[in-house]
């Protein structure tokens, strides 16, 4: 008789540890999913930073164009008197100019399309790791009720 409670005692102390395992995945898969979420969120907002960045930098272009328009009308509204050089100031200015907006409108591009990248990649792998997640959970539970089904066979 002591050896039968024995047994029973030890297939209840693996049961309360397979509740115990249970309840640790459980909390795993929880804090899993809250660091992917972390991470996507994180990324969400470095896109937010990267697309407030490159507006700023259109700004200042455009503050700068303004600036050029300016200097453009004052050289021009100085008098009769011919400015020497002027033509030429003039042209390199607009040219820089249109090359620092040529080089935004490329980065932006570039930016924008890693991003969407990114974004895509993050959601497959969430998906992925969800996938992943599921299958692992269904092997966990055949696997404890193979477990459990073994220690009432052997009683």
């Amino acid at each position: 008789m002591a050896r039968f409670n024995t047994k029973e005692q030890l297939t209840k102390e693996a049961q309360q540890h397979l509740v115990e395992t249970q309840e640790l995945h459980a909390q795993v898969t929880e804090l899993e999913d809250r660091l992917a979420d972390s991470r996507l969120d994180n990324t969400k907002l470095r896109n937010e930073v990267t697309d407030q960045k490159t507006c700023f930098e259109i700004q200042l272009c455009d503050l700068q164009t303004k600036l050029n328009e300016y200097e453009e009308d004052r050289l021009l509204l100085s008098g009769s008197r011919r400015v020497p050089g002027l033509r030429t100031r003039l042209e390199l200015n607009w040219q820089k100019e249109r090359e620092e907006q040529q080089r935004l409108i490329t980065e932006t591009a570039t930016l924008a399309k890693d991003l969407r990248q990114l974004q895509r990649d993050l959601l497959e792998l969430r998906e992925a790791h969800a996938k992943l997640r599921q299958i692992n959970e269904k092997l966990r539970r055949e696997k404890d009720r193979t477990e459990v089904e073994r220690g009432s066979n052997e009683r």
